[in-house]
């Protein structure tokens, strides 16, 4: 109330109407926003001013839910040799030379709790070094097309015979030194586009399973589900956005004040 009397005294009647009204209006603005971001829905809102000087807008981007999922069972990770044989239960994983022989390697993840249609802001798939591998290596990754792909099973050609995604990633992964190593480079490229495409499938629903399928030439040599730590998968995502109506906060004309002397 102080704050009131020393305005009359200072500022004509009609100014403070305008200054209560924009106050009020931007109360009622953040009302909203904090309303919109404890809403499950996690919308995008527009901020949107509009004065006699322009229109001037801003995005809240909604919450990034970020999720670390690892390889959870000794079929999910696989080999498969050239003549079409599958290994489910080797402790390292060959990316992808075993000796002389190049293989297929399939790498699921159960249960991703991703909704179907979100936005994949960022993925990889994160690697721990089993042996040293220094030489080349140039590696491909696709994602297995399917809605819910099942684990891998010891029949002829079970990781080749699956349908692939468009998408593909190449990856020429840095010297992998020292055993044990776990940080970027045991890292892959950012795989967002070949997960949204899996994730965008009539048939997706969150909690399905992913896979990947990884050829090439070369060898880097990680550890398997039988070793541990396993493969993890690591995604990152928001849900939306949703077109909504953008708050408007009108000051009217632009008014000049003279304080007295």
């Amino acid at each position: 109330h102080d704050h009131r009397e020393l305005l009359e005294d200072l500022v004509a009647p009609d100014m403070i109407a305008v200054v209560m009204g924009v106050q009020e209006e931007l109360d009622r603005l953040v009302g909203d926003l904090l309303d919109l971001l404890d809403d499950p829905r996690r919308d995008v809102l527009e901020l949107r001013v509009d004065d006699e000087d322009g229109v001037r807008t801003d995005d809240v981007a909604p919450p990034v839910t970020v999720l670390d999922l690892s390889v959870s069972a000794g079929s999910d990770d696989a080999e498969e040799g050239p003549t079409g044989g599958v290994t489910l239960n080797s402790s390292d994983l060959e990316l992808v030379t075993d000796g002389t022989k190049l293989q297929q390697v399939g790498v699921r993840f159960a249960a991703l709790a991703v909704p179907r249609g979100a936005t994949i802001t960022e993925a990889w798939v994160q690697f721990q070094v089993d042996e040293v591998s220094t030489a080349a290596a140039s590696l491909t990754i696709r994602g297995v097309a399917q809605d819910n792909t099942p684990t891998f099973v010891r029949s002829s050609r079970n990781i080749s015979s699956r349908p692939l995604t468009s998408a593909t990633l190449g990856w020429t992964p840095a010297p992998w030194p020292t055993v044990g190593a776990r940080g970027p480079d045991q890292r892959t490229p950012d795989l967002a586009a070949l997960v949204k495409e899996i994730i965008d499938r009539p048939g997706w629903t969150s909690g399905n399973a992913l896979a990947l399928v990884i050829t090439g030439t070369g060898r880097r040599t990680a550890e398997a589900y039988e070793s541990r730590p396993a493969p993890v998968l690591h995604v990152e995502y928001v849900t939306g956005p949703r077109p909504n109506r953008a708050p408007v906060v009108n000051a009217g004309a632009d008014q000049e004040v003279i304080l007295p002397a």
